[in-house]
C-alpha cells in the first residue's frame, strides 16, 4: 500500500484587501491584493467556524497564524547590536521560510555534571578478587 500525501488547495477571497491562499509547496499562507501583489505571511491556518440559528447560517473564516517556539543556544553579547547582528546572521543562515522573531530570552546552560564532575573511586583488582572469592567460598557453604 503506498501513502499519498493530501495536497488541499484552500483559498479565500475578502471583500476589502485581496485573496489569501494556503501554498502547499511551502506550508505558508499568501496574501494576493487586488493591484496583483503577492506577500508571503509565513506558517498558518484557517479557522472555520460554522453556526446555524433558526432563520439564517453563519459562517466564518479567519486566518490565524501558526507559531511555534523553539529555541537556539546562540552566543550572547552584551552589546544590544551585535547581539542582533549575531541573531539576524544565524537566523538568515539557517531559517528558510518566512519568520517572526517573538521575545528572545537570554538564559545560561549549566551542565552539573560537567562543572561539579566527582570521579568514582575504584577499588583495587586484589580486593575485588578476594571479595569474589568470599562469595564463592560463602556459596559452596549454602550449597552442603
Amino acid at each position: 500500500m503506498t501513502e499519498e500525501k493530501l495536497n488541499l488547495s484552500v483559498s479565500v477571497e475578502t471583500e476589502k484587501d485581496g485573496t489569501y491562499a494556503f501554498c502547499p509547496d511551502q506550508c505558508t499562507i499568501l496574501h494576493t491584493r487586488e493591484d496583483g501583489s503577492v506577500r508571503d505571511l509565513g506558517c498558518g491556518m484557517f479557522a472555520f467556524k460554522a453556526s446555524t440559528g433558526k432563520k439564517n447560517s453563519v459562517h466564518k473564516i479567519s486566518i490565524m497564524p501558526y507559531t511555534t517556539g523553539d529555541y537556539e543556544i546562540i552566543p550572547h553579547h552584551m552589546d544590544e547590536t551585535a547581539n542582533k547582528r549575531e541573531i539576524d546572521a544565524f537566523m538568515q543562515k539557517y531559517v528558510f521560510k518566512p519568520y517572526t522573531l517573538s521575545g528572545n530570552t537570554v538564559g545560561v546552560e549549566i551542565n552539573f555534571n560537567k562543572e561539579f564532575y566527582v570521579p568514582e573511586k575504584m577499588e583495587k583488582a586484589e580486593d575485588i578478587l578476594r571479595e569474589i572469592e568470599e562469595l564463592n567460598v560463602e556459596l559452596k557453604v549454602l550449597e552442603l
